[in-house]
């Protein structure tokens, strides 16, 4: 068996790359993959799904799912967005705290 699937690699690229790479054999959660590794072709089992790599029969597929993982990225970005500006609102917004109630302390001890 030799199928062509589709790569999208790992998030850590945060690029929206798709590879096609050989699968030659596969199972419910593995595929073994053709790879070439110092200039030598091998046979990689890897899970189709895993922080490194996802691979998928169909190009659409792949695609799918890297658009799902953009969407995420961006939703999680706005969220952080969102926090980072009401900080920064609050931050803006401060008053100098009132001492007196340190300067009182300071009398009664003396």
């Amino acid at each position: 068996m030799r199928e062509i699937w589709y790569d999208i690699g790992h998030e850590g690229t945060r690029r929206a790359e798709i590879k096609p790479v050989i699968v030659v054999k596969k199972t419910e959660k593995k595929v073994t993959v053709l790879d070439n590794w110092g200039g030598r072709t091998r046979e990689s089992l890897q899970a189709k799904v895993s922080a490194f790599n996802s691979y998928f029969p169909t190009f659409e597929e792949a695609k799918e799912e890297l658009i799902k993982r953009a969407q995420s990225n961006v939703e999680d970005a706005r969220f952080a967005l969102q926090r980072a500006n009401d900080v920064l609102g609050n931050a803006k917004g401060l008053k100098p705290p009132s001492i007196d109630h340190l300067i009182h302390e300071e009398d009664d001890r003396a």
